[in-house]
């Protein structure tokens, strides 16, 4: 079972595979549960007196292996659909009902009154766009904080999942001392918090991306984990997503010391103080800074209101009409692979990298990645490519045809030698690699692609980021028109 699980990655999937095969699988299969019993069984699950096991045997034999999937799912709040906003609002109510979401994406935080932000129903965080002019920006990993009534502390990642304990050593403690109950013997504080966690060495220097790791902790024993948070997103049962971020940093100010510390943030009125504080982030080895409106709300999943600058944009390079300087780095989704030649013929060594389209509800290519790769790498990847039951990959013959959901444009382009052998989505564990280049190129025949990216080389694998997490193509777009000020 344990080896299932480690190549599917998905406990929904597991449940389901053994359960097919179980003696306790009633004959024939039972019919499909209810809605409003499994509502009712979700709410006996979530009382603190639950008896977890005694639940799961309840309705374990009640339910059809394709329905234990599901609800397994459903209570790790990981329901792996590989579906966009624009896929099942289209699907819904069809092209109407996205345009209307577009127009008003937070229309459904008005009628539950307040938002939807409370403790332990965590939410996408806020994202950043980019700006080409110049709060300090830390290379760690994102990390939503839920402190509950009953003492409960929860960590969530970017993608909503939660947070090896490996990755937050002896910040629970350090949460509950910052916010401490509000009267003696009262009960704990319900706390939302928007941060991002680093490890920072006894000087107080804060290391590299993905010293978090258990191997990458031991070569630094005296480092600590550290909360550094920028937001404050709920408090005591009331959302405070509308409210402003000046309010927002108020409500936290003080209240935050050495494992979990307020993100370093100043209010700026003109260029020159900017330059200040990046030459500051710079000497620091911090990753940039973070442009933020005081004033502005805090907008789930949004990139329109904070902007990102990091060194990436102090570097010139040449630009014409169809050459867009690339300030800074796009995650994109492994689509397919082709084989090396010489002595990595047999491994793949260039990777075909692609993005969604919300509008189309499609694929698009965006460029063909061989730079940045050890051998000793590409080796791992071609057996967590193509190993396991179901491998990610699967390899084309000449006579093959291209998956229906491979993008329309780049059909008569490079073909690779493999592709996914599902359309990419998060329940399939495709690949999302962070990846950097001079400039984006708009149009490329080799791909089929409307923009490429000229001479792009990894940047890292975002093993903490899920297809859903990816750039979009109208993100790269939106990237290409601010650099050309369309």
């Amino acid at each position: 079972m344990a080896a299932h699980l480690e190549n599917s990655d998905d406990v929904g999937l597991s449940a389901q595979h053994f359960y097919e095969r179980s003696p306790v699988l009633p004959s024939p299969p039972p019919p499909p549960l209810p809605l409003a019993a499994v509502n009712d069984w979700l709410n006996k699950l979530a009382q603190p007196s639950a008896m977890t096991r005694l639940l799961l045997a309840e309705i374990v034999p009640r339910t059809a292996p394709e329905q234990l999937k599901v609800l397994v799912r459903i209570v790790r709040k990981d329901l792996r659909l590989g579906a966009g906003a624009a896929t099942i609002l289209k699907g819904i109510g069809g092209e109407g009902a996205w345009a209307r979401f577009k127009a008003q994406p937070h229309e459904l935080e008005a009628i539950f009154g307040g938002g939807m932000v409370a403790a332990g129903r965590p939410c996408k965080p806020q994202l950043a766009g980019q700006c080409n002019s110049f709060e300090v920006k830390y290379d760690g990993e994102r990390l939503q904080v839920h402190m509950t009534r009953d003492g409960g502390v929860a960590f969530f990642s970017r993608s909503l999942k939660d947070v090896p304990a490996t990755k937050v050593i002896g910040l629970e403690a350090a949460l509950r001392k910052a916010f401490p109950p509000l009267s003696p013997g009262g009960p704990a504080r319900e706390v939302v918090l928007d941060g991002e966690v680093v490890m920072m060495a006894a000087d107080g220097t804060v290391l590299a991306f993905g010293a978090q790791g258990v191997h990458e902790q031991k070569k630094h024993k005296d480092a600590t984990c550290c909360l550094v948070v920028f937001d404050l997103l709920a408090l005591d049962g009331g959302a405070l997503t509308s409210e402003p971020l000046q309010r927002r940093r108020q409500i936290l100010e003080a209240a935050l010391e050495k494992q979990v510390r307020l993100s370093d943030c100043k209010l700026m009125r003109t260029s020159a103080g900017v330059a200040r504080a990046f030459g500051e982030a710079d000497a620091q080895n911090l990753e940039g800074l973070m442009i933020k409106d005081a004033a502005g709300p805090y907008v789930p999943n949004d990139r329109k209101v904070w902007l990102k600058i990091k060194k990436d944009y102090l570097g010139e390079a040449a630009c014409d009409a169809a050459e867009v300087d690339m300030a800074d780095s796009v995650d994109l989704v492994v689509l397919g692979a082709f084989f090396g030649t010489g002595q990595k013929a047999s491994l793949y060594s260039s990777f075909l990298m692609g993005c969604f389209d919300e509008e189309e509800d499609a694929w698009r290519v965006v460029c063909k990645l061989s730079n940045g790769f050890s051998m000793a790498r590409l080796e791992e990847l071609k057996g967590a490519l193509t190993g396991g039951d179901t491998p990610l990959l699967r390899r084309l013959d000449p006579t093959d045809e291209l998956p229906s959901w491979y993008p329309q444009e780049a059909k008569g382009g490079s073909r690779p030698d493999a592709v996914l052998r599902a359309a990419p989505s998060d329940e399939e564990g495709c690949f999302v690699w962070e990846v950097k280049g001079a400039a984006f190129t708009e149009g490329n025949k080799s791909t089929g692609s409307a923009f490429s990216i000229r001479f792009p080389r990894l940047v890292r694998e975002r093993d903490d980021k899920e297809v859903s997490d990816a750039s979009t193509a109208e993100y790269i777009h939106g990237l290409i028109s601010l650099k050309k000020g369309t």
